[in-house]
């Protein structure tokens, strides 16, 4: 049986030069991956630097949904976070292997 759909999300580093491109080529994966759902996903702008935006991707789905799509992205080297307000944390494995377990996060 199929769980409920959770807010999964991930933070990513979007060129300033690139932008159209990289947000268009992202826009095409995702809707690839998510046949038939409208707007699978929102993208927020969370800090505008010199030479790109930090932006956070959400996606509201199923858990073996979004696994296929980070499979895709990240390929093995990812892991989610839970945080405490029910949302999961996309990251690579490697951003989090020296960091400090936060107590509003659950690692899987």
């Amino acid at each position: 049986m199929e769980m409920d759909e959770k807010n999964y999300y991930f933070i990513i580093s979007i060129p300033k030069d690139n932008h159209i491109e990289y947000v268009t080529q992202l826009n095409s994966l995702i809707l690839k991956l998510f046949p038939g759902k409208k707007n699978p996903y929102t993208i927020r702008p969370l800090e505008i630097r010199d030479n790109d935006t930090l932006s956070k991707v959400t996606i509201n789905t199923t858990e073996s949904k979004i696994v296929k799509f980070s499979q895709t992205l990240f390929g093995n080297d990812y892991m989610f976070i839970e945080q405490n307000n029910g949302d999961v944390e996309i990251v690579r494995k490697d951003s989090v292997e020296f960091g400090i377990k936060d107590e509003n996060t659950t690692r899987h």
